[in-house]
């Protein structure tokens, strides 16, 4: 069998993109994992951490150039119960600290926008266009 080598130079790599699909699932309850990390224990114990037990399966797509630049993440939500939940499509900045009625409850009309607890959906630059 023959192979064939071939050396290509792209003018403009940045036109072309290269993407690659993930699924996942954001119920962490019987994986036994920390942020991508075994928990070990000692024998017939187990680990007491807190994890997400809600259902929802996801698809990432993230696209690169062929220059090696990011050039969006596209992040794809199912749930069995066909809601998203509300914080999920409205994103959360952990270093914001959200604003709360007397109750303690995390009001969600006083806490969306840019700079604030719900920052609204992912953007993407690129070659300087969002």
């Amino acid at each position: 069998m023959q192979v064939w080598q071939s050396i290509l130079m792209f003018l403009y790599p940045d036109y072309i993109i290269f993407a690659d699909e993930t699924g996942c699932n954001t119920s962490q309850k019987k994986d036994g994992q920390v942020g991508g990390r075994k928990l070990v224990v000692e024998k017939g114990t187990v680990p007491q951490v807190m994890c997400s037990d809600f259902d929802h399966n996801f698809t990432c797509l993230p696209f690169t150039s062929a220059s090696g630049e990011a050039v969006c993440c596209v992040i794809i939500f199912q749930s069995k119960t066909g809601e998203v939940p509300l914080d999920w499509r409205m994103g959360i900045d952990a270093s914001v600290n959200p604003i709360r009625n007397g109750k303690g409850e995390i009001t969600v009309s006083h806490n969306v926008g840019t700079g604030k607890f719900h920052p609204g959906g992912p953007k993407c630059n690129y070659k300087g266009k969002e």
